[in-house]
């Protein structure tokens, strides 16, 4: 009936990169699953207009990299007004 996006907390716990690396594929063959990062920990910049509701992921590798220059833009995804589907850009 909708989309829901979800992120990784900034603090909490994750899990070790080669444990997300090997549980990824699992996770993504679900179909209602578009995109996910399993290891790193970040938040949700959000866009919304009146079109659109547009998100773009920001993952960091630690808790220790809380300043920008240590993060990156993962992938942004879109969702259309009066559409229930996720479009990764």
């Amino acid at each position: 009936m909708a989309v829901e996006l979800i992120v990784p907390g900034i603090t909490s716990p994750f899990l070790e990169r080669s444990m997300g690396e090997a549980l990824l594929p699992r996770v993504l063959e679900e179909p209602h699953v578009q995109y996910a990062q399993l290891w790193c920990r970040g938040y949700l910049v959000l866009d919304l207009d009146a079109e659109r509701v547009r998100a773009t992921f920001v993952h960091f590798e630690g808790v220790e990299q809380v300043k920008r220059a240590s993060s990156r833009e993962s992938v942004a995804v879109e969702v259309r007004a009066g559409e229930r589907r996720l479009r990764v850009l």
